[in-house]
């Protein structure tokens, strides 16, 4: 269980809101995360988050929502400890008619956006941020992290679906990121499974005139898709050249795409037409 929870628990209820005892209650402490320990005030009245039943996995915090934030990646920690076929991906995803299709991109590329355009289009957002992956067959498996939006918020302005999406299941807000809860409709609940229908590369390019259109490349290779999923991987049981290689297996079996854009509508919308319309 995670002890020491309680001066955390509004926090990390909004941060964790599909996980198991995301509600609030100690299911998801209970289920994923023995020996998770919470200390407020240990180290100079921050906070203190260590596990004690895998390798290393310790972390400090200046206050209650980044002490939240370190107990969510702990607990994604303790996951991939306790399933080494499980290998942790930071990428966006939703899935479509396809299945899930999962986009990466540095920071600024959209991803989180991009997955709540496409829940307000229908779509259940798998990913934020963060999920992970099964390599054989190829499967991502939802963690229920909080889909989270940078405040302000501009691509609300230009979107009324969008900015009420936002609006109705912001769950806990700070001065720049609100942290949503998004029902069950539209957000895949921890451990959910769903075939990896295709993976894409963001390239967001504010500064093009704004009617530039959507610039496509189909079919990249696997070798530059499997480049750009290694630095995103995060896999603690798997030797490195095996990392590589089921990276490559994985790039190889789906479609791959890359995605230039700037209207960040016009970008889901090309992933509908190749994906087909949300499957919920």
């Amino acid at each position: 269980m995670v002890n020491g929870m309680a001066p955390i628990a509004a926090e990390a209820a909004a941060l964790l809101p599909a996980w198991p005892g995301g509600d609030g209650s100690q299911g998801l402490a209970q289920r994923q995360a023995a020996d998770i320990v919470v200390e407020a005030g240990a180290v100079e009245g921050a906070f203190r988050i260590a596990a004690a039943s895998w390798p290393g996995g310790e972390t400090h915090a200046p206050d209650a929502l980044t002490a939240a934030n370190g107990l969510a990646g702990l607990l994604v920690d303790g996951v991939l400890a306790r399933d080494p076929a499980l290998l942790a991906l930071h990428a966006g995803g939703a899935r479509l008619a396809a299945g899930v299709v999962l986009w990466l991109g540095g920071s600024g590329a959209g991803k989180s956006t991009l997955a709540l355009r496409l829940a307000a289009a229908g779509a259940r957002l798998w990913a934020d941020d963060r999920v992970l992956l099964t390599l054989a067959p190829p499967a991502v498996v939802a963690i229920g992290l909080a889909a989270k939006v940078r405040l302000p918020f501009a691509a609300g302005a230009e979107d009324p679906a969008l900015a009420a999406l936002v609006a109705r299941h912001a769950a806990l807000t700070t001065p720049d990121t609100a942290y949503l809860d998004l029902p069950p409709a539209r957000q895949a609940r921890f451990g959910e499974r769903a075939r990896l229908a295709g993976l894409v590369l963001l390239d967001r390019r504010p500064d093009t005139p704004a009617d530039a259109p959507v610039a496509v490349t189909d079919d990249l290779s696997p070798g530059a898709m499997a480049a750009a999923l290694l630095p995103q991987a995060t896999a603690p049981g798997r030797p490195p050249a095996e990392l590589v290689a089921a990276l490559a297996g994985l790039a190889a079996a789906v479609p791959r795409l890359g995605l230039a854009y700037r209207d960040g509508a016009a970008a889901a919308a090309e992933l509908i037409a190749r994906f087909g319309a949300p499957a919920s």
